[in-house]
């Protein structure tokens, strides 16, 4: 369906659809343009950096930085955790190893700047950012210093700051810009959907 320059493209549900199975075909949905655009910048930029938004999932010969603003999962032993607490912002932790379906990263954690002291919870402002064990990845980490806390968001303008990075919240704005009024599409879209039942119904 196209409304405007934008295409809405079904995606097939097996049996009655749930809230959960439409939430897993969205989220697969998207993995699937993410690896694809991944995949295009890799190779428009050849050897340069690729910065990620979120694990690093794609192989490639040049350098490329992942970074992960949730915290679901817990990656330093007991007794290193309290690292995290008491990192002050432009400051990292020593790396460590992650393997993750034949693939090892080396990976850390940085504390990013505008992090009010006291106000936010620890993990406030904190990434763990994680990069492939090839080539110099040693000089990645220290450049990660410099690099996200140059992107970090400021409170002021992004109620998700410091963690949403400046081009991310850009790309955010611009996009939703271009969808328009997202009251407006959700009529258009549920009078389609109500004009598609009407016929499946009649038929």
């Amino acid at each position: 369906m196209r409304l405007g320059e934008l295409v809405y493209e079904p995606l097939p549900l097996e049996g009655p659809p749930s809230p959960g199975d439409v939430l897993t075909a969205l989220q697969e949905g998207l993995r699937k343009a993410r690896t694809l655009l991944e995949e295009k910048l890799a190779g428009a930029l050849a050897g340069g950096l690729l910065v990620v938004d979120g694990p690093v999932r794609l192989r490639r010969q040049g350098p490329v930085l992942g970074y992960i603003k949730t915290h679901w999962a817990r990656y330093l032993p007991e007794d290193r955790e309290a690292l995290l607490s008491i990192l002050k912002p432009g400051e990292r932790t020593p790396m460590f190893r992650v393997r993750r379906k034949g693939q090892e990263l080396a990976s850390w954690y940085l504390r990013l700047p505008l992090t009010p002291e006291g106000v936010r919870p620890p993990e406030s402002g904190l990434l763990r950012v994680e990069t492939p064990l090839q080539g110099d990845f040693g000089a990645l980490a220290d450049l990660s210093l410099s690099l996200f806390p140059a992107l970090a968001s400021h409170p002021v303008k992004d109620p998700r700051a410091p963690q949403n990075l400046l081009p991310v919240g850009g790309l955010e704005r611009e996009l939703s810009r271009r969808m328009g009024s997202r009251e407006v599409v959700a009529r258009i879209l549920a009078r389609h959907q109500d004009s598609l039942s009407a016929d499946q119904g009649g038929g």
